[in-house]
């Protein structure tokens, strides 16, 4: 994580208004204060390579919007959990506009980030804790894949 300040994530109308270089989004981005942890930061690279695989429309000379940012804050968040498979059948799926994913994702991000201070086993050994958290989480992941798979069915 870089020294430099981190701000809180960012609501939909304090996304900017006026479309941005990459070096923007890249700097604007990776100073967001994820409650998801996500490591690498992200690079310029990451965003063509998800340009290329379909998960952000492509630019209008070589600037980014506010889809490009909400889609771009999405990814970020989640992409240690779905592949880019997974994640572009999830915004391929979905009938919300770009705004209102994003605005559910930030509702559900903020509802279930305090769950996993609560899934205490009342026990005394961190390992044990530790792997109820990874087969909860083994368990969740399927569970997600399982309602992809379905979504892209119908």
């Amino acid at each position: 994580m870089s020294q430099e300040k981190r701000v809180p994530l960012i609501d939909w109308d304090r996304l900017p208004d006026i479309e941005l270089y990459m070096d923007q989004v890249l700097t604007i981005l990776n100073r967001q204060d994820f409650p998801i942890q996500s490591e690498p930061e992200l690079t310029a690279s990451m965003i063509n390579n998800y340009v290329k695989a379909g998960l952000l429309p492509r630019t209008k000379s070589k600037r980014y919007g506010k889809e490009h940012l909400a889609r771009l804050i999405i990814i970020i968040a989640l992409k240690s959990v779905l592949t880019v498979t997974e994640l572009k059948n999830l915004f391929d799926a979905s009938e919300k506009s770009t705004q209102e994913l994003y605005e559910q994702f930030r509702l559900i991000l903020k509802e279930e980030e305090q769950i996993p201070k609560t899934f205490s086993r009342q026990t005394q050994d961190p390992i044990e804790e530790a792997v109820a958290c990874a087969v909860r989480a083994t368990l969740y992941k399927q569970r997600t894949r399982q309602i992809l798979e379905e979504s892209t069915r119908e």
